[in-house]
């Protein structure tokens, strides 16, 4: 795949022909400031794409588009309500985005959303059931704290007292050993 640069003299002086589009209909997700969005290719070529998608892309927006183990990162360079058009950093893989999403990995393994979500497991208690055993734990938790804090207040109330004791005695000891036998 050739792929040319641009080339900002020619640009300049000179009208380029518009590079080929492949018309497409490919479904693939686009990352934005805001996060992640699906989105539809509607024609692509070596240097870009025009993407329509239910939120709009503003205009000088940088973006990544995935699709299976495709990513194409760009900048939006013109943009309507549904519609925008994306110039790519570097040279699209036309045949990888038309490829399908786990084609180019081991079973599909790369692509998730290729897969069946995998149900959750089912556990045998009922709803009220694990409501309840939750209560319990949150209990156990309480009481575990509450016997923590009451033995840290409990040692620190027993170093007080014997530091409190431990003054008038020692005040009781210099003056007995001052007295004469």
């Amino acid at each position: 795949m050739v792929c040319l640069g641009n080339d900002s003299w020619w640009a300049m002086n000179h009208w380029r022909p518009r590079e080929s589009r492949k018309s497409v209909h490919i479904g693939v997700r686009v990352r934005t400031d805001e996060g992640w969005i699906d989105a539809t290719v509607r024609n692509v070529s070596q240097r870009g794409m025009m993407l329509h998608s239910p939120r709009p892309l503003r205009r000088n927006q940088f973006v990544e588009v995935a699709r299976g183990r495709q990513l194409v990162v760009g900048r939006i360079v013109w943009s309507d309500a549904t519609a925008a058009g994306m110039q790519a950093r570097d040279c699209v893989d036309i045949g990888g985005l038309l490829a399908q999403p786990g084609a180019g990995s081991p079973n599909g393994a790369d692509d998730r959303r290729s897969k069946g979500r995998a149900s959750a497991p089912v556990p045998g208690a009922s709803i009220a059931e694990r409501a309840e055993a939750s209560r319990l734990l949150g209990r156990g938790f309480e009481k575990a704290f509450m016997v923590l804090a009451l033995a840290s207040v409990s040692i620190l109330a027993v170093g007080s007292a014997l530091e409190a004791a431990n003054a008038p005695i020692a005040k009781v000891g210099l003056a007995l050993a001052g007295s004469p036998g």
